[in-house]
């Protein structure tokens, strides 16, 4: 594959997905001892993120897939801003503090999810090739 601006836009959302994954990752462990539940819903972030990069790799023509993508990443991003304004019922009802781990990892994905949703030369249908 090339690395033209084309396919720096299309892979974008998987790298972002990608780059997701791994910080929920890291901090599966530092919740596990806050509450088993929230842990786990941090592993299921990661295998949600891990399966739509994948799929956005193998894919990165498929505009459903990026959109998919996409929606994954904002509803990440909803998630932080949740847990950081009213909590997360069941999981985490408190809200808590802004940290800058989290907000850069927002940065990412809305980066991420902002390619997503940026159409393809050929999905535009007044572009002349």
């Amino acid at each position: 594959m090339d690395a033209s601006p084309r396919t720096t836009r299309l892979l974008a959302p998987a790298a972002a997905c990608a780059v997701s994954a791994g910080i929920h990752a890291g901090l599966v462990v530092p919740h596990w001892h806050e509450s088993h539940l929230l842990a786990l819903s941090f592993v299921a972030s990661v295998l949600a993120l891990l399966a739509v990069a994948l799929l956005a790799v193998s894919r990165p023509d498929d505009g459903r897939v990026r959109l998919g993508a996409g929606l994954v990443l904002l509803l990440m991003c909803g998630a932080y801003a949740a847990s950081r304004t009213t909590g997360l019922p069941v999981l985490a009802p408190e809200a808590e503090a802004l940290d800058p781990v989290g907000v850069a990892t927002q940065a990412v994905q809305i980066a991420g999810a902002a390619f997503a949703f940026l159409p393809t030369p050929r999905e535009i249908p007044w572009h002349v090739s």
